[in-house]
């Protein structure tokens, strides 16, 4: 008898653990670990619980009984949690964002407290100018610096203000201001580090190691030693490693973190499943398709990365208007200087900062906003399409792949003249099979369930993008295409087919003509199952307001029309060549639209790219990823409702933050310059504005964090 487990927990003389096969009696494992274990087994007790249907092993002391023990029922240890190659390059994102030395703020503070207290107490008079020195020196040497290098900024503000309390002798001040600056700084790089931490939560993975099937026998290996290939081992509660294809077992697995879903999926064998993802229940046998540096999960972690190169305006206007603030506030504290006489008042002015706030709160905003679209299944490159996406007034749908579901199949062939039915499928899929489109493989498929043969027979076959296939097979001239391409490119005359390609088009169907030579030999008709999300999406974005939505498809326009209607769009435009989408898109913007244009092909990437915002779907061609601005993780098109909620909170949160800022601030510099607060209250103050304002933009915009949540109630700004 065999067995195969998980350790669950391993402390001194205990091991919890659960087998993956199931229930096993107790007596029988006594038995088996007694026969096969080379230590004793008299001290070896086991229990097991039918609840959590997991196995207690305890026995006196030993690292032998615990060896055998893992070795006989071949126990997999949970691997300990060290830093990969993700979790280097998460932690060096963000420039701004410090990462806090100490993983407990409250002890940095606390420490910093006492340190405060008792100098008050233990340092004589005698001694405090060279202690509140001592405090002040790293302020005005950032100060100093500042000013070095040209710069006036709050480092600077900071560090004049501190030498001017010291040089006046105002000792106390001066020791109370250093303090709360520590403490501040503390509190701030709290904030910021947890922003950072909000964003990896979402990628980096659980382990650095993983566990494959090898000849037959489980084996750990580190994880950047896996490969195309392997048969990657994941069990209950583990993290999936590797985008890859289950081979092997059943599973339910959450993939909010990726794609949005709210709920976990069901994974069986064929099903693809995706680094980063969460296996809740089950066990899966995955052979991996992309690792390390290719998955899906790396690359997101890469375009966040990238991220803050793509500042909105809101963002770049924010760090203009804090670098000219200080320079004010200098010359307003020299004028309290000159007209009062009074250096506490010019130092209170000092003490009351607008820059650091302002700097801080726009870049956390549109970062939540970045980290909370992900759960919504919505990846965006940068802040400024946040930005841009607030403005959007109209939204252009491409047709196949976007608001059709991208696996379409072959519904019926249907042959003209001499040609039969086989012949023309054959030879259909014979030119079809090279190239990576749904359509494409919906006939390569559609032959091979019918068991037809198609060997190579033609010459090089050109494919002429958004328009059709051509080719020579066996002396004669074939085509595979649209009735543009056929009949207008081509001067093919295909009326014979005119009636039959009328009826499928007025049921929403698809018409691809096939000609051999210069005869229509038949037509295949296709099937675009609307998703179901679309609709909902469609709706969705109605109640929001949007009403100039549009479809463009290079699809007749019968069947345009007919999944338009479906869908409940009432601006369609067929027969779009590529070049006619790029056209209809500045035709738009000409007229004072903002355009996101939401597509998936090659034919579309050009669109996409022209639009104000561009938007693909993550199953579409990677020149369409490429191109866009946002992508739509597992083809949700309920997060774009979502995204555009998010991305009006956004903007209307940076704005409310940015009023509280100046009048909390003013508030604050007018006390000083009425002599109702001292300098060190100041201080104190302006860093607890500071904080709240920063905790206020990392709050979530939505109540609700899975896709398609997008409802009036879901609002939480």
């Amino acid at each position: 008898m065999t067995f195969q487990g998980n350790i669950i927990h391993c402390s001194s003389g205990r091991l919890r653990f659960q087998l993956t096969s199931g229930s096993v009696a107790v007596d029988s494992m006594l038995d088996v670990f007694e026969h096969h274990a080379e230590v004793e087994a008299k001290d070896l007790k086991l229990s097991y619980n039918r609840r959590s249907k997991r196995y207690l092993a305890t026995y006196r002391r030993s690292k032998a009984v615990e060896r055998a023990l893992i070795d006989t029922f071949h126990l997999i240890p949970r691997a300990k949690r060290e830093k990969t190659v993700l979790d280097v390059r998460l932690e060096q994102q963000f420039s701004p964002i410090k990462k806090l030395e100490s993983p407990l703020p409250i002890k940095l503070l606390t420490c910093e407290t006492i340190n405060f207290l008792l100098s008050k107490i233990l340092v004589p008079p005698g001694f405090r100018p060279y202690w509140t020195l001592l405090q002040i020196t790293p302020f005005v040497i950032r100060g100093l610096k500042s000013i070095r290098n040209k710069q006036l900024n709050a480092d600077t503000l900071d560090g004049v203000a501190l030498a001017a309390a010291y040089l006046s002798k105002d000792y106390a001040t001066a020791s109370a201001v250093a303090f709360l600056l520590r403490i501040g700084g503390i509190l701030e790089d709290a904030t910021q580090e947890k922003a950072r931490e909000s964003i990896s939560h979402f990628f980096k993975p659980s382990c650095n190691t993983a566990w494959i099937e090898k000849e037959g026998e489980p084996k750990q290996i580190p994880y950047n030693q896996l490969a195309c290939g392997d048969l990657v081992i994941v069990e209950s509660g583990s993290q999936i490693p590797v985008d890859g294809r289950v081979v092997n077992g059943d599973a339910v697995v959450n993939q909010s973190s990726l794609t949005g879903e709210p709920l976990p999926v069901a994974k069986r064998e064929g099903h693809l499943v995706y680094a980063g993802t969460a296996l809740e229940e089950g066990r899966l046998l995955v052979k991996a398709e992309k690792v390390g540096e290719d998955t899906r999960c790396a690359n997101i972690v890469r375009i966040i990365e990238v991220a803050e190169a793509n500042k909105g305006e809101l963002q770049t206007q924010a760090a203009r208007l804090a670098d000219k603030i200080a320079p004010i506030t200098f010359l307003l504290s020299g004028l309290v200087l000159v007209f009062t006489k009074d250096l506490t008042k010019a130092i209170s002015v000092l003490m009351v900062d607008y820059s650091c706030a302002i700097k801080l709160s726009a870049p956390l905003a549109v970062n939540a906003a970045m980290v909370e679209a992900t759960g919504h299944g919505v990846l965006i490159k940068g802040g400024k399409h946040i930005e841009n996406l607030a403005h959007v007034d109209t939204i252009v749908f491409d047709k196949t792949g976007t608001l059709t579901i991208a696996k379409p199949r072959v519904v019926d062939v249907i042959t003209f003249g001499d040609f039969t039915r086989d012949e023309v499928l054959r030879d259909a899929a014979c030119l079809e099979e090279h190239f990576p489109h749904p359509v494409a493989s919906a006939i390569v498929a559609k032959a091979e369930d019918e068991k037809l043969k198609h060997d190579e027979k033609h010459s090089k076959v050109e494919y002429i993008v958004a328009h059709g296939i051509a080719s020579n097979l066996c002396g004669k001239r074939i085509l595979v295409g649209s009735q543009h391409f056929v009949n207008e490119d081509e001067k093919i005359d295909i009326s014979i087919a005119k009636d039959v390609a009328d009826s499928a088009a007025d049921d929403g169907l698809s018409v691809l003509y096939v000609t051999i030579g210069d005869e229509t030999a038949g037509i295949i008709i296709i099937d675009n199952p609307i998703c179901p999300n679309a609709v909902r999406t469609v709706q969705a974005l109605k109640n929001m307001g949007f009403d100039n939505l549009l479809m463009m498809t290079g699809d007749n326009e019968r069947s345009a029309r007919a999944i338009a209607s479906k869908l409940g769009i009432s601006q369609v435009h067929a027969q779009m060549l590529p070049d006619d989408k790029v056209d209809l898109i500045k035709s738009l913007q000409q007229q004072g639209r903002r355009i996101a244009m939401v597509g998936d092909g090659v034919n579309d990437s050009a669109a996409i790219s022209c639009a104000d915002v561009g938007v693909s779907l993550d199953h579409g061609a990677d020149l369409a990823q490429q191109a866009s601005d946002l992508v739509l993780l597992n083809g949700h098109l309920e997060g774009l409702p979502d995204i555009r909620l998010i991305s009006e909170l956004t903007l209307q949160r940076t704005r409310n933050n940015f009023v509280f800022i100046v009048a909390s601030n003013t508030l604050f510099m007018a006390m000083g310059l009425f002599g109702n607060a001292p300098a060190a209250l100041l201080a104190f103050l302006h860093n607890v504005s500071t904080v709240a304002t920063s905790l206020s933009s990392l709050r979530p915009y939505l109540k609700d964090t899975g896709a398609g949540s997008v409802t009036k109630e879901t609002r939480n700004d």
